[in-house]
């Protein structure tokens, strides 16, 4: 009876010990076969994302050329012939963006299989501890279950095979807890991996939509060309003649909205606008690039012809066609028009106004697309479209105004009827005071 007894914790000391050599090799095991089936496709995913950055380094190199160039350009095509480059030249540089995307795309879903590789390494590695502790942990509760303490203390021999199994027991604790140990540092990197690629995913959809937006806009180039072309009939005097018919209607336009505006009468209460200098606003571009500030400036003095002598009523923000406009601050859409349709190149363009929470309201025009509609409610930062050239434009720009929210409104599609073009104009409509100069709210 002794000697089975002994024999017993014995055999489960073997068993514990056998358990942890079992684990140990098993991880061994799995990070051998792990590195010898990850590492080819890692390599080669390397190499791939590199040659891919390579390639990308020199597209982004031609676009930043092209739009260094054209960014800082406030004169428009003077000929036909400059108009049809400047097309063909933003045509180019679009289709260069395009191919940019897509390198883009490639590489981070290249980024999203490492990431996924290493997750489920993590994953096995979790399941291989998690399965091996388990065993362990049974079976050293086993053998405290069935070492009888009185047997122990009341024979010799026991209770020195007491010791040894406590001393035993004692080591086995030791290694399960540096077995948690790597359990916890495991489950943390699986979890900034599994975070990583939720922000690659976020990435790739991004690309993505830039792609869509490119493509788009190579479209919109396309038309835009094809439209020069039929009405000009590819003569020089015709187009020269359009050129001048538009500057005076866009005279003309300024002048009337002037004294229209003029003639309204409102009160801005200024203790219902936010302090200046607060940073109630955010800049509505990335790379903040200002060629023509708010009020008099050299250009509108210079063009006082088209400005009529009242200045320019907000800033320019020089980017190139297709660039991401974002809200400067929470708010509300509360009008999204073209005021080409009614007429063409004489004003705003495409434009978006947007009613914010401080006392302010924010007018994004020359816009190239739109990616919000009247109504939506938006957030600060939150992309509202796309930059562009559209309306009255001497380069590719964005009109940015800042009102005081309660005296500005869009006029209606009933409401202003403009002489010059001889249509109805939905535009937005503000007393003068209401203008506010958007450097103050930076």
């Amino acid at each position: 009876m002794l000697h089975s007894q002994i024999s017993l914790k014995s055999n489960i000391r073997y068993i514990i010990f056998g358990l942890f050599l079992a684990l140990a090799f098993s991880l061994h095991d799995l990070n051998h076969n792990f590195n010898l089936a990850y590492a080819d496709t890692k390599d080669d995913l390397a190499k791939k994302i590199q040659d891919n950055k390579a390639a990308l380094d020199a597209l982004e190199k031609e676009i930043r050329d092209y739009n260094s160039k054209i960014v800082n350009t406030k004169e428009e095509g003077n000929t036909l012939k400059q108009a049809i480059s400047v097309l063909e030249g933003r045509k180019k540089n679009l289709n260069l963006e395009i191919d940019a995307a897509s390198i883009k795309i490639k590489n981070t879903q290249y980024e999203i299989l490492d990431t996924e590789s290493k997750i489920q390494v993590s994953e096995n590695k979790l399941t291989t501890f998690k399965s091996g502790l388990e065993n362990i942990i049974r079976e050293i509760n086993y053998s405290n279950q069935n070492n009888s303490f009185l047997f122990n203390i009341t024979n010799d021999r026991g209770i020195s095979e007491y010791i040894d199994d406590l001393n035993n027991i004692s080591v086995y604790k030791n290694s399960v807890n540096d077995s948690l140990d790597n359990v916890k540092t495991l489950k943390s990197g699986l979890e900034i991996n599994k975070k990583l690629q939720e922000n690659k995913y976020a990435e790739l959809n991004d690309h993505k939509e830039e792609l869509s937006d490119k493509k788009k806009l190579v479209e919109q180039n396309k038309k835009e060309s094809d439209i020069l072309l039929k009405e000009t009939k590819s003569k020089e005097d015709i187009y020269k003649k359009q050129l001048a018919d538009r500057k005076k209607i866009k005279q003309d336009l300024e002048k009337e909205t002037l004294d229209f505006e003029s003639k309204l009468k409102a009160i801005v209460d200024t203790s219902l606008l936010p302090k200046s200098g607060t940073g109630i606003l955010a800049y509505p571009v990335k790379k903040v690039n200002i060629t023509q500030y708010f009020g008099n400036t050299a250009f509108s003095t210079k063009n006082s012809q088209i400005y009529n002598g009242s200045g320019h009523n907000g800033i320019d923000f020089a980017v190139p066609v297709g660039t991401p406009l974002y809200a400067a601050a929470d708010g509300v859409v509360v009008g999204v028009a073209d005021s080409d349709l009614a007429c063409r190149g004489a004003s705003y363009g495409k434009w978006t106004m947007i009613r914010h929470n401080n006392g302010l309201t924010t007018l994004y025009a020359h816009m190239s697309s739109f990616g919000v509609s009247e109504g939506q409610s938006v957030l600060a930062g939150q992309k509202i479209g796309l930059s562009g050239n559209t309306g009255y434009s001497t380069g590719p720009h964005l009109h940015f105004t800042v009102y005081a929210s309660q005296a500005v409104r869009v006029a209606g599609p009933t409401e202003y009827r403009s002489k010059s073009c001889g249509t109805y104009m939905v535009i937005p409509i503000a007393p003068r005071n209401a203008y506010l100069n958007p450097l103050s709210y930076f």
